[in-house]
């Protein structure tokens, strides 16, 4: 995919190319294994930005599980021969139980990651992940049959975007990234639609200066060696424990 040169904003997809006949296999890495390739090797993730159709919040997860034991995406590891949609779908059933088909999930960023710590052992080696960033809208029936896979999950909380996106939020600044970028695309439609529709001049303006405010900073988080996420204040958000009926 392309990147634009305006602070870090990801304007097009991310395409998977697949070249001659890829057969899937079932190999399977023992614990020392998998151990040694997150010491030598950069892991590819595909996390999820799930909104609610109706209030258009945004739906977090507080995992249990390093290397992010705090609010943070649902998602996880992409594994070889699946497309970053497939993979997707795969999350959205493992960690919240809903059969999303890869056709509902859209691209909205990448991005690359350090972290000091892992859970696997040596915990203190850490890993490092490159990150394909989807994101879906689920209806109000689907919220309803969320059940989240309290393995990973301590918490899960609906939140307006616009609150994480904020620089002054406590959230992870890939996560912060990652929802400024979401908030873009959506001015970007915005943009297109205009545009395809004939708007006036003024408003084609007004919709590209929109855009460009929503756009991430260049490189936000990327020398930021000690960030340490507080947790958001129960103010700003509706945070349930895992027990606690979803939002309808």
């Amino acid at each position: 995919a392309t990147m634009s040169d305006v602070d870090g904003l990801c304007l097009a997809e991310i395409p998977h190319f697949v070249t001659g006949e890829y057969r899937k296999n079932s190999t399977f890495l023992a614990d020392d294994e998998y151990s040694r390739a997150l010491d030598t090797f950069v892991k590819a993730c595909v996390d999820l930005l799930l909104l609610h159709a109706r209030t258009g919040e945004l739906l977090l997860g507080k995992r249990k599980v390093e290397p992010q034991p705090d609010w943070w995406f649902i998602g996880g590891r992409q594994k070889a021969g699946e497309a970053p949609a497939q993979a997707a779908a795969r999350h959205a059933r493992r960690e919240t139980g809903l059969e999303l088909a890869p056709e509902r999930f859209s691209a909205v960023c990448c991005h690359s990651m350090l972290w000091a710590r892992r859970q696997q052992p040596p915990m203190e080696n850490g890993t490092a992940d490159i990150a394909v960033v989807m994101t879906a809208t689920l209806t109000q029936e689907e919220i309803a049959q969320i059940r989240m896979d309290e393995r990973e999950y301590a918490e899960v909380t609906y939140i307006a975007p616009e609150l994480v996106a904020r620089a002054d939020s406590p959230y992870h600044p890939a996560l912060r990234s990652a929802v400024r970028n979401l908030l873009a695309r959506r001015r970007l439609t915005a943009l297109e639609e205009a545009v395809a529709g004939g708007a006036a001049d003024a408003e084609v303006a007004t919709l590209a200066r929109q855009l460009l405010g929503a756009a991430p900073r260049a490189r936000e988080g990327a020398a930021e060696d000690d960030h340490a996420c507080a947790s958001p204040t129960p103010t700003a958000q509706r945070i349930m424990t895992m027990s606690s009926p979803a939002p309808v």
